[in-house]
């Protein structure tokens, strides 16, 4: 049945008993058989618009994100967490900024 979901999937597979109860099964290693088998597929729907969110001009929009760098450790032995920041363009793919820093500055980063 195409339209099952991966959990419905599975859920369907105990009820019919063919499946003991104390074997698991992960969606993820249910999906994995699945896609390897090439029985999986997006469902879209045409009543959606699909395109993807770009912008075409250089410029136009800046997107940022920061994550945890590694912790690292002071002269007095503590660990202090380190972040990674970075600002790309949109329709360049540029990266213009990008740093590692120590604390987020976060009354500078208000809108």
């Amino acid at each position: 049945e195409p339209e099952l979901t991966v959990p419905l999937l599975i859920k369907k597979v105990r009820a019919s008993g063919n499946i003991p109860d104390d074997v698991r099964m992960p969606r993820s290693t249910v999906y994995k058989l699945l896609a390897r088998h090439g029985l999986t597929r997006k469902i879209t729907s045409p009543d959606r618009d699909h395109r993807r969110f770009a912008y075409l001009n250089a410029g136009d929009l800046f997107m940022s994100d920061v994550m945890y760098g590694p912790a690292v450790r002071k002269n007095d032995g503590r660990k202090r967490k380190t972040y990674l920041i970075a600002f790309i363009d949109d329709a360049t793919r540029v990266i213009p900024y990008a740093a590692p820093i120590r604390k987020i500055p976060l009354p500078s980063w208000r809108c």
